[in-house]
């Protein structure tokens, strides 16, 4: 069997996933797995650049050349250790048109991302904490659909930036997304897209190899990278005109945060302690924001 090597963030081992139920690629190629590229270990660079030169197709996610110091993961680096193999380049697929308010909780500006029991925290709840407002006042903000929202400006902006990212890419998301993002959910967070999105995406590489067929999301087990979730803010849901939005939006549906689920009463009182815990992050990620 031909050897495949996906490179690239959480979003890659879900694509490889993916094209595996295509009965064509999974009896073609065989994959040699790697973690993300943010959680790949410097000792292991060698056995991926490895796994890169002996592959027979390499799909390659835009990765900067100076990514992590530039210790190899950048995209064309890649593209050159991979020799005369087929390589496909595909997008960093990052919108943040149904979560504006989700960031990286960092210890200074444009800094590392805080290691903490959250991968992403949300703007609302960190303000509602500051100002003193209760868990149940925070709840209730979050369940408003009548509060502002700058959805509709996040999400024109966030395709925007998927075109431009795209554009030196062997597939393309931002169109699919543009299209369907009203009609059903594409994320759970800004980055972790949902099944039907990664799909997509493998539909583009299949039909660039010449497979035929597509990809099969029912023989997937379940959201690859559904294990995150934050429920939507009931004015974004509102805003952006979701016809699916009374299904995930605050106050109905529950957090889910590395698998593990709370309503939403739980989910900002664990917010709200760990913040307690940690004045400091909440002083230097609300100076931040200004």
């Amino acid at each position: 069997m031909d050897r495949v090597v996906v490179v690239g963030n959480c979003q890659a081992k879900g694509l490889e996933m993916t094209l595996a139920t295509n009965e064509g690629f999974s009896r073609r190629f065989d994959p040699v797995s790697f973690p993300a590229v943010h959680e790949l270990p410097d000792a292991m660079i060698p056995q991926l650049h490895e796994a890169v030169a002996g592959a027979t197709l390499v799909l390659a996610q835009r990765v900067d050349e100076g990514y992590r110091d530039g210790i190899g993961l950048g995209t064309e680096t890649i593209a050159r250790i991979a020799g005369d193999a087929t390589v496909l380049r595909w997008p960093s697929v990052y919108w943040a048109g149904y979560f504006p308010d989700l960031f990286y909780l960092r210890d200074t500006v444009g800094g590392p991302v805080v290691d903490g029991p959250f991968d992403y925290h949300d703007r609302t709840i960190l303000d509602a904490y500051a100002a003193g407002r209760s868990v149940e006042e925070t709840c209730e903000l979050l369940a408003d659909p009548q509060a502002p929202s700058n959805a509709p400006e996040q999400a024109e902006q966030a395709t925007a930036e998927l075109e431009i990212r795209g554009q030196s890419c062997d597939v393309d998301v931002a169109a699919f997304i543009a299209e369907r993002f009203r009609d059903e959910l594409l994320f759970f967070t800004m980055n972790h897209p949902a099944n039907v999105l990664l799909a997509h995406l493998a539909d583009q590489v299949l039909e660039l190899l010449g497979l035929p067929g597509g990809a099969d999301v029912t023989r997937l087990p379940g959201e690859l990278l559904g294990p995150t979730f934050y429920p939507l803010h009931a004015s974004h849901v509102r805003a952006l005109g979701l016809s699916f939005g009374a299904e995930v939006e605050a106050g109905v549906a529950p957090f889910r945060i590395r698998g593990v689920v709370y309503g939403a009463p739980d989910a900002v009182t664990a917010f709200y302690e760990y913040y307690d815990a940690h004045p400091e992050h909440v002083e230097r990620n609300i100076a931040a924001a200004r």
